[in-house]
């Protein structure tokens, strides 16, 4: 989920674990979107396949949940 992260934000697209479509999207924006979610994805495949995704993300893994900063 973190390469995913990054590589979308490098593309100019902000992107989490869910998308939620509303009427405010017009058509060309979802076509963005699906464009670079697709390069992404075939990344991902290829980092997979060459078991470096943890260089690709610099080691640095998102964090999934909140918890108290002390």
């Amino acid at each position: 989920m973190t390469l995913f992260t990054r590589r979308m934000l490098d593309r100019g697209q902000l992107a989490g674990t869910s998308f939620n479509l509303t009427l405010a999207h017009e058509p060309r924006y979802i076509d963005m979107y699906l464009a670079a979610a697709a390069q992404v994805f075939l990344e991902i495949a290829e980092s997979i396949a060459k078991g470096d995704v943890t260089k690709r993300i610099d080691g640095k893994v998102s964090h999934t949940m909140f918890a108290k900063l002390t």
